[in-house]
């Protein structure tokens, strides 16, 4: 959310999106209602459904681990200050000169693929890799491809 006004305006669904994500990520929830979303697939899916895909939604353990990485006002300011990423890296992005993989899921609402295609061309040789079916938390839905990308990147 670089500029929300006009954001607001001209993508009010992707807007909305990520004003849902930083109210979820940073708002506390008493610990029965995450006990509850973490113990109900069908909770679960109400909550977190529209950022990550049915990887997370079908193991228990990832949905816990989903929701304790929710629901802490600390992380409210760090979302504050990255909403600038696009300035800040667009006046980086050129400097970088290490390999630089970028990975998106097709599913991600918050980091779209066309998102991350722009980002990536700013960043001289710097490739993608779009996992499919995959949302907002790829180490948690597809963490055996990932894995596989960073193995790739230090080999």
């Amino acid at each position: 959310l670089d500029r929300p006004v006009r954001e607001l305006i001209t993508r009010p669904v992707a807007c909305l999106t990520f004003m849902r994500l930083f109210a979820l990520v940073s708002f506390p929830a008493p610990a029965r209602v995450r006990r509850a979303i973490v113990g109900s697939r069908r909770l679960s899916r109400a909550t977190f459904g529209s950022y990550v895909s049915d990887a997370v939604l079908d193991r228990e353990e990832a949905r816990n681990t989903l929701a304790a990485e929710t629901g802490q006002l600390s992380i409210l300011p760090a979302l504050w200050k990255n909403r600038h990423y696009w300035r800040e890296f667009s006046d980086q992005a050129q400097d970088i000169g290490a390999n630089v993989l970028f990975v998106v899921g097709t599913r991600d609402p918050m980091s779209t693929e066309a998102d991350t295609r722009a980002m990536a061309a700013m960043v001289p040789g710097a490739k993608i890799a779009v996992l499919k079916g995959i949302g907002h938390a790829a180490p948690l839905e597809a963490s055996g491809a990932i894995a596989d990308y960073v193995r790739e990147a230090l080999g």
